[in-house]
Order: structure tokens, then C-alpha cells, then sequence
């Protein structure tokens, strides 16, 4: 049990190490620009933000 539990363990710090590395940068590939309108009418002094429109419905 001890070599398996070793392994998994292995396995599982390299997929961490891997999002660590990848994480930020699929982060950064988001474009800031649909955020802008939404940001903008967010009422900072009480801290209220308008609610976001459902998506928009697909299919038939």
C-alpha cells in the first residue's frame, strides 16, 4: 500500500505543478473587454452590482 500510496502521490504533485504553470496563463487568454460594461455600473460606495442577464437560450 505504502508504493501505491507514493505513486498517487507523485502523479498528483505533477498535475498540480502543471496547473500551477498553465493556470495563469489560460487566465490571461480571457479578454478583459466583456467585463468592461459590466464593471462600470457596478456602484462601488454600496458595494452593489446589477444583476448579469440570463444567457441567451439555445437550440430549438
Amino acid at each position: 500500500w505504502r508504493t501505491i500510496h507514493v505513486v498517487l502521490n507523485t502523479i498528483a504533485v505533477l498535475l498540480f505543478i502543471g496547473q500551477g504553470m498553465t493556470g495563469p496563463r489560460d487566465l490571461l487568454e480571457i479578454p478583459l473587454s466583456w467585463q468592461k460594461p459590466y464593471i462600470y455600473s457596478c456602484d462601488f460606495n454600496n458595494k452593489t452590482c446589477p444583476t448579469p442577464p440570463p444567457p441567451p437560450q439555445t437550440g430549438s
